[in-house]
């Protein structure tokens, strides 16, 4: 999940921005393996363990205070739901539309029928997860919302838990869950879990321990003890893009080392760091969530238009499909964030209003 809390650049938090859009970039080229060849970043499943860490410290850093000034658990939920919901409903409407024409024809993935497709659009608009599709997939119209269940959910722990969440219960958490996913790793070879049913405690494991290790952090630097570790932003950049693009082994040990080690480190690096091309790390940090949540409902229709284009099988012109592929996918993105998801905040706003639902910030 990519995460898509807008960080202070006040707070020389803007290199987290950066971090987030590369790694947003990195799943990217692992879903678009085809048009990407041999420059896909096979492990950029990783990314999302990196999102939630930068989550945990951008809620920490921007929660913390107000809960402690009386803010409530449904106030909170209700700001986190708003910032994630309009531009989740376009991914998922970009993905669910085209398959009233397709089904009737026979002619959809995944052979999808009258019956999954009901339940999976009735789940979905809520956010929630299919419970019963023939894949197994949480989210079959768009396989990527699954890392939103589980920010929602951390939100949720970290809201409701809030008044008990020592230092000495993070330090706890972040322990046990690590020795927990360390565990995981090496027995199932693998951390890449969470988008279907199946390990479902693996992804659980994953939120927890970044999460919580993203709170620690930000209360450390708000307090002053965060520990300053003088490190490159452009050699941490290179260290992620080397951990997202390791060849896929199955042997468990360096998914952990990077969730339990690496990408830690780099965040608390990050968030003492500066980066010379704040615009960059701004840009891309923006397009992030825009560019995570509809890649994936993007894709046919990226690949077709580059099909008909090129008149040659995808795969044939990669690596420089996938870029053409990505320059599409991240103009849509900053389309989608400067002006489709004020559009569509506007429209919901309208139809909630009878409901009183919308909260005081939509963007915080």
């Amino acid at each position: 999940m990519s995460n898509p809390d807008v960080v202070d650049l006040k707070r020389n938090f803007v290199t987290l921005d950066g971090f987030r859009g590369v790694a947003a970039l990195g799943v990217v080229s692992l879903h678009y393996a085809t048009a990407f060849g041999p420059l896909t970043l096979h492990s950029a499943y990783l990314a999302v363990d990196l999102f939630f860490i930068i989550s945990g410290i951008v809620i920490a850093y921007t929660y913390d205070g107000r809960f402690s000034s009386g803010m409530t658990v449904r106030q909170f939920m209700k700001i986190r739901v708003w910032r994630l919901y309009p531009l989740y409903l376009l991914g998922f409407m970009i993905a669910a539309v085209p398959l009233l024409v397709t089904i009737p024809f026979g002619i959809s993935n995944h052979h999808w029928t009258w019956a999954d497709y009901s339940r999976s659009l009735a789940f979905g608009l809520f956010m929630l997860p299919d419970p019963a599709h023939p894949m197994q997939t949480l989210y079959p119209l768009n396989a990527p919302s699954w890392s939103l269940l589980w920010e929602l959910l951390v939100n949720l722990l970290y809201a409701a838990a809030f008044p008990w969440i020592t230092r000495r219960v993070l330090v706890a958490a972040i322990l046990l869950s690590g020795a927990a996913l360390i565990g995981t790793c090496l027995h199932l070879g693998s951390a890449d879990y969470g988008y279907e049913w199946h390990a479902v405690h693996v992804p659980f494991l994953r939120v927890i321990f970044s999460f919580s290790v993203g709170v620690l952090f930000a209360r450390l630097y708000r307090e002053g003890r965060l520990p300053q570790l003088p490190v490159p932003t452009w050699a941490l950049l290179i260290v992620i893009v080397a951990i997202i693009g390791m060849p896929v082994q199955r042997l468990g040990w360096p998914d952990a080392l990077a969730i339990i080690i690496m990408f830690p480190a780099i965040c608390l690096a990050a968030m003492r760091s500066e980066p010379r091309f704040v615009r960059f790390h701004a840009f891309v940090g923006r397009i992030s969530y825009p560019l995570y949540v509809t890649h994936m409902p993007l894709l046919p229709v990226i690949y077709g238009a580059l099909h008909v284009v090129m008149r040659r099988p995808i795969g044939e012109l990669a690596p420089w499909t996938g870029f053409a592929a990505l320059a599409c996918l991240i103009v849509a993105a900053a389309v989608f964030a400067r002006a489709v998801d004020p559009w569509l905040r506007r429209v919901l706003t309208l139809g909630l209003s009878g409901l009183a639902w919308r909260p005081r910030s939509a963007l915080t």
